[in-house]
């Protein structure tokens, strides 16, 4: 399994207003469909779990498990309805969750996952060796604080880079589904 973690100290969901005018809640929800989505394939991903880490929000961690969802969301309308009938409990394999980045971290640590941390200064992600349960936590359009950094180094995150280009977040989701799909090694 993998997992893909993305943080936004901006974003929140307001079914009244549009996904960039929420603290750019689009960004959280093109990374999202990144993740779970199949490129050409239809249907979610089978090996996906992906968590939205959102303090503004209530909740302020959405879980979307890819096995469990009925339906595949094709652009950011469509996942945020998903989003809405999971949090009201209208559709399976969305969930609301209280915490933190930390006892989210904390908890997939105990589940087993590796935690990567994607940022430009980390080492190739090429040299990392596949895993069978590896999560990757991205942050948003602002990157992560430096508490959250603090938070990662003290549960041994190791940081990993897809290299000297700056992606958007979700790209990045799709790269590192890209890799571990097809093993691509980027130089």
């Amino acid at each position: 399994m993998r997992a893909f973690i993305v943080k936004s100290d901006t974003a929140y969901i307001d079914e009244g207003e549009a996904p960039f005018k929420t603290g750019r809640l689009d960004v959280m929800l093109n990374s999202a469909i990144s993740a779970i989505t199949n490129g050409n394939a239809q249907g979610a991903r089978r090996d996906v779990e992906f968590f939205m880490v959102m303090p503004l929000n209530d909740p302020p961690i959405i879980h979307i498990n890819a096995p469990e969802i009925m339906r595949t969301p094709i652009d950011e309308e469509d996942m945020l309805s998903l989003l809405l009938d999971g949090l009201k409990g209208r559709a399976r394999g969305v969930s609301g969750m209280r915490g933190s980045l930390d006892s989210l971290l904390k908890n997939l640590q105990s589940r087993g996952y590796f935690l990567l941390y994607l940022h430009e200064e980390g080492m190739p992600i090429k040299s990392i060796h596949p895993r069978e349960n590896m999560a990757f936590i991205l942050g948003n359009q602002n990157g992560m604080p430096n508490s959250d950094e603090s938070i990662m180094k003290k549960r041994g995150v190791r940081k990993v880079s897809l290299g000297p280009l700056p992606y958007m977040t979700w790209e990045c989701v799709a790269i590192i589904n890209a890799i571990l799909d097809r093993r691509i090694l980027l130089t």
